[in-house]
């Protein structure tokens, strides 16, 4: 038995022979000829994802030696800066993927240079180591934030720190010079506000001396016053006593006088008179005799009673009162009087 035809190439083809014009067959190669290489393409990834870690804590990259110009163009270097950056867990692979392992390289070592110079070209010399020296980590801070946030999400700025720059001499003697002054101006400054505050205390306390004693003064015064009244009322109402007493004594005199000359309005009549007269001689112990005495003692009787007669209309209405009184008793010294002068006569005609 002859065998049939086979698709297989046991050797080499004969030249010129009927097998040379067909190819030969290879059949696949089976999975578990493969294992090694499908191995060692997972050795390799995972070595890399290995070799690759990132790092997921907080670092600080330090940048050193930053040369700027400031506004007025001259050269400063801030020979430290500071970046505490974080890679967020959830941007790992994008960050990695899009800059690398070295990504700070390109967000923080090279942008902390162009943020750097931005700041002092827009500042003089003064505000970047002066005045505004406290604004410079937070403006670089939020520069490189903003620029993360758009281009590299997974970056996190957490801080930066910024050390004093650094000067040239010249400069910096003339800072020094300037700082000197500036300290003895505060000094002086601060003395004079002291001496200010002094004399305001002083002034203070003078003021509030014046004031006590001005209300000491015042209260004396009131006091002084409220006794001046007293005394015043007082002496007005001893016045108003003594005046009221004296009026009433006044009164009672003038009433006792006037009721006195009343009395002797009434009481001073031709009898009475006559009969005084007669009283006189007679206590007389002088007796003098002569053709002359009867008629002297008439005329006297008649000057009396014309005397009288004058002086009776004048005699006040309250004198009426009393002459009905005293009426009786000038008629009886009218009839002493008649009785006296008969006797005179007849002794001297004896």
């Amino acid at each position: 038995m002859q065998p049939g035809p086979s698709n297989r190439a046991d050797g080499p083809a004969v030249l010129g022979g009927p097998a040379a014009s067909i190819p030969a067959v290879r059949r696949p190669t089976p999975f578990y000829l493969n294992l090694p290489v499908y191995v060692s393409v997972v050795a390799l990834f995972a070595a890399f994802v290995i070799k690759t870690a990132v790092h997921q804590i907080p670092e600080t990259d330090k940048v050193m030696g930053i040369l700027c110009g400031t506004k007025g163009g001259v050269t400063i270097t801030f020979d430290k800066i500071e970046v505490v950056n974080r890679l967020k867990r959830d941007h790992v692979y994008d960050t990695i993927l899009e800059y690398g392992t070295e990504y700070d390289r390109t967000w923080i070592y090279d942008k902390i240079h162009h943020e750097i110079n931005q700041f002092c070209s827009s500042h003089t010399l003064e505000e970047v180591y002066i005045s505004k020296f406290d604004q410079v980590d937070e403006q670089i801070k939020d520069a490189l934030q903003a620029d993360c946030n758009r281009y590299a999400p997974g970056i996190e700025i957490i801080a930066v720190r910024v050390t004093k720059p650094s000067i040239p001499d010249t400069v910096s003697a003339n800072y020094v010079a300037m700082e000197v002054e500036r300290t003895k101006a505060l000094v002086a400054l601060e003395r004079q506000r002291v001496m200010e505050r002094e004399a305001e205390a002083e002034r203070v306390k003078a003021v509030a001396q014046a004031q006590r004693a001005a209300e000491t003064s015042a209260i004396r015064m009131r006091q002084l016053l409220a006794e001046k009244e007293a005394a015043r009322q007082q002496a007005a109402i001893d016045d108003a006593i003594f005046l009221a007493k004296q009026r009433a004594l006044a009164d009672a005199e003038q009433y006792r006088l006037e009721r006195e000359a009343a009395a002797l309005h009434v009481k001073l009549t031709p009898q009475f008179l006559e009969y005084a007269l007669i009283q006189a001689v007679s206590n007389n112990t002088k007796i003098f005799f002569g053709d002359r005495l009867p008629s002297l003692l008439l005329d006297q009787r008649a000057a009396l009673r014309g005397a009288f007669a004058a002086y009776a209309p004048r005699v006040p209405a309250e004198a009426s009162g009393l002459g009905a009184g005293l009426e009786v008793e000038g008629e009886a010294a009218g009839e002493a009087a008649n009785a006296a002068e008969i006797a005179v006569a007849q002794e001297g005609e004896g």
